[in-house]
């Protein structure tokens, strides 16, 4: 299994106050379902836990291999959806290369949609 990078690895998640969403979190699923994926935090495969937590910038490292798609929901730090992205696909080499994703983002009352690829 190559691990790729399942968000580029400069994403950051901010808060409605502009600042970031420290001690929030994400949790991956696989796309389409509720079932649990469980991503690596380097490229030696060392897990995450299921719940990753953002660090002090609203970040993480966070890689997943590329056989299927995922979904991805950002909470904060009480557990609210802050946003979700689905279809995303890990792509790059872990050679600092060209990280792209195919997303699709909903607001938390999936009142809005948007695509991109």
């Amino acid at each position: 299994m190559a691990l790729k990078s399942l968000l580029s690895p400069t994403f950051q998640t901010i808060n409605t106050a502009g600042k970031p969403a420290t001690g929030g979190y994400i949790e991956v699923y696989v796309n389409g379902t509720r079932a649990k994926y469980y991503c690596a935090s380097d490229f030696e495969g060392t897990l995450h836990p299921f719940k990753i937590p953002l660090d002090s910038l609203g970040s993480n490292i966070i890689l997943a291999d590329d056989t299927h798609l995922n979904d991805v929901c950002v909470y904060n730090r009480s557990g609210t959806l802050m946003r979700g992205r689905y279809n995303v696909i890990p792509v790059g080499t872990g050679d600092g290369g060209g990280v792209g994703e195919r997303i699709a983002l909903d607001s938390p009352d999936n009142s809005i949609r948007i695509e991109a690829h």
